[in-house]
């Protein structure tokens, strides 16, 4: 008899034991980074903004796999730690992030009185693939870099709902959304350089259908109003629902 014959044979039985719990850690692991994928790609977003709490992630409600009594908990816990993480809006600013977990895909968001955003803002926009309508809207001078933003905003491919406002907020900005596909409506506001000459850029948007533009003032603040500037406007998006500055 060899001495290979003396070991004995591994059990089939216990191999198949092993490939459950081997399963099981897969999806579990799979759980835990989608977990913080979408924890973090909302943190993203609101590290860039100076005043980073007036936002809504999705329609701003309670997620429906949320349980009630679990969200008091929380809401109630980030309250009392306030000023603990160094931001005296936890329960919001946490909050969102963990709802987020349980959120699954986010088709907009709404960002108001940013006070200023960094850079980075436009490519923490682009984790959300998905996105269908964004608000970017503050009403002080303080602002970011538009254009950079735009070039970013350009990038999402079903997003069908734009509202910008900002002081810096100019046609080069705008420039850089021509020819998104599936861009319906935009609305732009407050800004000190939007001019009209920005027809250029809306003309090259094919599934345009509402163009909103309001609260403008500086150099171009009279041609807004001027009804030769309406009529254009009129004649070059048929078919589009307009809404410029009245005089």
């Amino acid at each position: 008899m060899s001495e290979s014959d003396d070991l004995p044979e591994k059990s089939p039985r216990k191999r198949s034991r092993r490939w459950p719990s081997f399963a099981a850690l897969a999806v579990i692991l799979l759980c835990g980074a989608v977990a913080a994928w979408r924890y973090h790609r909302v943190a993203a977003v609101q590290d860039t903004l100076r005043r980073d709490y007036e936002i809504a992630f999705g329609d701003g409600q309670r997620p429906f796999l949320m349980p009630e009594i679990l969200d008091e908990a929380l809401q109630k816990y980030l309250a009392g730690k306030s000023g603990t993480w160094k931001r005296y809006n936890s329960d919001i600013i946490y909050g969102e992030r963990i709802r987020a977990i349980l959120r699954g895909d986010i088709p907009e968001i709404h960002i108001y009185y940013h006070e200023g955003f960094r850079n980075e803002l436009g490519a923490a926009l682009l984790r959300f693939p998905e996105l269908k309508k964004l608000t970017l809207h503050e009403n002080s001078p303080h602002s970011g870099d538009y254009k950079l933003l735009c070039e970013s905003i350009r990038r999402l491919p079903k997003l069908e709902e734009l509202e910008l406002g900002g002081d810096q907020l100019s046609d080069d900005a705008i420039a850089s959304l021509a020819g998104h596909p599936k861009l319906k409506k935009l609305n732009v506001s407050r800004s000190g350089f939007l001019t009209p000459d920005v027809l250029r850029t809306l003309k090259s948007l094919p599934k345009l259908n509402e163009l909103h533009v309001e609260q403008i003032y500086g150099a171009a603040e009279k041609a807004w109003k001027s009804p030769a500037v309406h009529a254009g406007f009129r004649e070059q998006l048929p078919g589009v629902k307009i809404e410029l500055p009245q005089p």
